[in-house]
């Protein structure tokens, strides 16, 4: 007989085991921090540094740009020199008799 049949309560596998103990310890510490930071509500906090205060300023329009300089004429260079595009030898083929019918 296998035992399987032998053993009527199924046992429970690794995950279901590592899921309770992962919430028992979850609900554990989060308890702890619960009751710690109930115990800190009597103090008082120190006052931290004054809000900043928003001030409304008037900005002025930058001066326009001056206008701009003639620019002198370049000369422009002279066009490449045109390249006549070189012919390649042409292919001699040899031609064969063709077979008898």
């Amino acid at each position: 007989m296998s035992q399987a049949v032998l053993d009527p309560i199924p046992q429970r596998d690794r995950s279901t085991r590592f899921l309770l103990v992962f919430l028992l310890v979850s609900l554990a510490l989060h308890g702890l921090a619960f009751g710690y930071l109930s115990t800190m509500e009597g103090r008082k906090l120190t006052p931290g540094q004054k809000p900043v205060e928003m001030v409304m300023v008037e900005v002025q329009k930058p001066p326009p740009p001056p206008p701009p300089e003639e620019k002198k004429e370049e000369p422009k260079p002279p066009p490449p020199p045109k390249v006549k595009p070189v012919k390649p030898p042409p292919i001699k083929v040899a031609e064969a008799p063709k077979p008898p019918p």
